[in-house]
């Protein structure tokens, strides 16, 4: 596994360059000639910006297309940096990724040789930013500007929070992808689409888990953060499209399930003391799998449970557990995104109204400066 679980400080200097294999990495020849900007594997420096965009890209052409030039237009107007991954796209993407860095200095295009999944994308663009704060964006997220300009005031406002997701809109349907109330509060994990990171959090825990292939890597990476005290918060009065859609890739639905499964009954157990992970892998696997199969999704239902299963046997091997106050956070049957932190049984009894659910861990509003 050549991805980051634990501090930076426990991974070889290959690791945090991007790797010898990784990618191929295209800057215009003006920023070519400007030089990069100053930056260590601890952080920062002087003329570092306030905010690093990471935008991860993967066979979805007509959103990078919409999408990039909005982002590249405001990162040169507030002098940020921009990191666009491309996950070996087979669909013209890369190519025009490189159109539009060959006209932006900004932006910095890391066209990786074969496809290194969501939490190695992150990983190779995380690698290369430089600023205080770091926003991740999948290539069909269209954040808007008002949440850019605003995300260092809202750490500064809400110094608990190492992690700001905000609420995030189907962009077909309306629908909340990330439902959580009409008010702050505290989640247990974000919507991967976009949500932004201090450089705190990446010095104290360094990068993504890369045995998350598809799923389980935003839970892992909150969980982490939260053991190093720093929180996840969820913000409703910013919003973020989501052009969610089915990728044009060969993985198949039930391909999906497996990834998704297996990561989530892996991170849990990796992470978690052994009885509460096995009763949370339990009633998140159980319920979905009871929900595929009230659809006559028998053998989905059966992929759901056995790769969950598999999943946490590997997570105990990789087992570095939490602190207590951390896995008592996540025990809470109020945090969301539920994870199997609600068993299927209060779940009934709150759809027949026997239980009411518990309310969110609600946050108050908060000046920004």
């Amino acid at each position: 596994m050549c991805g980051l679980s634990r501090p930076r400080s426990d991974v070889s200097p290959a690791w945090w360059l991007g790797g010898p294999n990784c990618a191929v990495e295209y800057t215009s020849r003006a920023a070519a000639r400007a030089g990069p900007r100053s930056r260590t594997k601890d952080g920062p420096q002087m003329n570092s910006p306030a905010l690093s965009i990471v935008a991860l890209s993967y066979n979805r052409l007509a959103d990078i297309q919409a999408n990039l030039p909005v982002l590249a237009t405001w990162v040169k107007a507030n002098a940020s940096e921009l990191i666009v991954v491309d996950n070996n796209s087979s669909d013209g993407s890369a190519s025009f990724i490189e159109t539009v860095a060959s006209e932006h200095p900004e932006l910095t295009a890391v066209l990786n040789k074969t496809n290194r999944g969501v939490a190695g994308g992150r990983n190779d663009g995380m690698a290369r930013t430089s600023g205080a704060i770091v926003l991740f964006l999948d290539d069909d997220s269209a954040p808007e500007t008002r949440f850019l300009d605003e995300l260092p005031a809202l750490f500064q406002a809400y110094p608990e929070a190492g992690l700001i997701t905000p609420r995030i809109i189907q962009t077909s349907t309306g629908n909340y992808e990330n439902g959580h109330g009409d008010e702050p509060c505290w989640v247990g994990n974000f919507h991967g689409s976009c949500y932004a990171v201090q450089r705190s959090v990446i010095d104290s825990i360094g990068g993504f888990d890369e045995g998350c292939t598809f799923g389980g890597e935003e839970l892992d990476y909150s969980i982490r953060a939260h053991d190093v005290g720093m929180k996840c918060l969820y913000h409703p009065d910013y919003t973020s499209h989501h052009n969610s859609i089915v990728r044009t890739g060969k993985q198949t639905d039930f391909g999906r399930l497996e990834k998704w499964f297996y990561n989530y009954g892996r991170v849990l157990a990796k992470n978690f003391p052994d009885g509460m992970a096995l009763r949370l892998t339990h009633n998140y696997s159980r319920s979905n799998a009871m929900r595929l199969a009230a659809k006559g999704q028998h053998k989905a239902a059966r992929v759901v449970l056995q790769s969950a299963q598999k999943g946490f046997r590997v997570g105990q091997a990789e087992s570095k557990k939490v602190k207590s106050a951390t896995a008592e956070f996540y025990n809470s049957a109020a945090l969301r995104p539920e994870f199997g932190n609600v068993s299927v049984a209060t779940k009934l009894l709150e759809k027949l109204k026997i239980r009411p659910a518990p309310k969110p861990l609600v946050v108050e509003r908060r000046e920004l400066s």
